[in-house]
């Protein structure tokens, strides 16, 4: 399989998107690209992330995990520091964070669902999970803010 699909891909790594021209030059000849879109209609599609090399994702999983904290952990500091300037008591500075949430699940989720076909299902589970990781997330920010503000004078 992993032969099949290197052949089919060009064997570099990338994202691919299947039926595609295999020619981006293609894109400009009106005949090509007529052919094309009948063919993507008439055939499955996929969406590819390839990299030729393998990977041992079980084995690597602390690694992946570790990534995904210190990340998140970014991500919770900058919403931090934005409702710190931005709101006023503790609801709104939540509500902000969640709206943060909001606006990524907009600016990337809902692209990619358009664009690229993802699953309206699991374009849905990521708006609940943004809405109800950053939630939460919103609630811890927004009351240890609050926390720091009854200490200075």
């Amino acid at each position: 399989m992993r032969i099949a699909i290197a052949g089919l891909l060009g064997g570099t790594e990338g994202i691919y998107i299947v039926p595609g021209f295999e020619d981006m030059a293609d894109y400009d000849d009106e005949a090509k690209a007529k052919a094309a879109g009948e063919r993507s209609a008439a055939m499955p599609y996929a969406f590819v992330v390839y990299q030729p090399q393998g990977i041992d994702i079980i084995n690597n999983m602390g690694r992946n995990l570790g990534l995904e904290l210190a990340t998140n952990i970014l991500a919770a500091l900058l919403a931090a520091f934005i409702v710190s300037h931005a709101a006023t008591n503790l609801g709104r500075r939540a509500l902000l964070v969640v709206a943060m949430g909001l606006f990524a699940w907009l600016s990337i989720s809902v692209p990619y669902w358009n664009w690229y076909r993802f699953p309206l299902d699991f374009t849905l589970a990521n708006l609940a999970m943004q809405v109800i990781g950053w939630g939460l997330a919103g609630f811890a920010i927004a009351w240890w803010l609050a926390r720091g503000e009854r200490r200075t004078f």
